[in-house]
């Protein structure tokens, strides 16, 4: 039900569906306009040559099917202070879930009730005031509305815009457990890690972009 059709007071809604999901399976989708982002869109490191790759394979099949594929991808993900604004946020956000959990349990958290990147980001959140909290939250949504301008909503339309757009969905090939390592005394260690990890996750959740990872490489 939550992606067949928008929910009354959902703030990012997805668009109505043209027809029936399953009218969709084995449907012919035409020749799609697809960008491609095979690159760190706010610089923040070098993508491992693995994940480019995957892309670049992934573009050409793409073009073999017949689909209009360039290098593309909307502008506004290349702004660094995308991060910060979503890192305010999720920080903010923390502390206002362990604010709940206390109320739950009926009693006050402390750093031994969870990780120390959670307690830490929770500290951070209660720095953010609540004008800085709404007016980061107002720029993120222009951000987001500014690059929803890239897409169309429809492929048959003649809009410019495009359907798809293509990225590697982590930055290096996956690693094992433990490589995000979150102490008392260094407790953003993993958090800045994980940043240069997922270049592309703070752009796609902000506006609730829909994106699937699917496995070509």
């Amino acid at each position: 039900h939550v992606l067949s059709a928008p929910r009354v007071g959902t703030p990012t809604q997805p668009p109505r569906a043209l027809r029936p999901f399953a009218a969709e399976v084995g449907a012919e989708p035409g020749a799609l306009r697809i960008g491609v982002l095979a690159d760190d869109p706010i610089r923040s490191g070098t993508l491992n040559a693995e994940c480019v790759t995957a892309v670049e394979h992934t573009a050409r099949l793409l073009a073999g099917f017949g689909h209009h594929v360039e290098s593309s991808f909307p502008q506004e993900w290349s702004d660094p202070d995308a991060v910060l604004r979503f890192s305010s946020v999720w920080a903010a956000d923390c502390a206002y879930a362990i604010d709940t959990w206390a109320e739950k349990v009926g009693r006050p958290m402390t750093a031994t009730d969870m990780e120390p990147l959670t307690w830490s980001l929770a500290g951070m959140g209660r720095s953010v005031t609540g004008p800085q909290l709404l007016a980061t939250i107002a720029e993120a949504m222009r951000a987001a509305q500014s690059a929803g301008s890239w897409w169309r909503l429809d492929p048959k339309s003649a809009d410019p815009g495009f359907d798809l757009l293509l990225s590697p969905t982590i930055a290096e090939p996956p690693i094992a457990h433990g490589n995000f390592p979150s102490t008392p005394e260094l407790p953003l260690t993993g958090f800045i890690r994980a940043g240069g990890f997922v270049p592309f996750t703070t752009q796609a959740h902000v506006p609730g972009t829909p994106d699937t990872h699917i496995s070509t490489h």
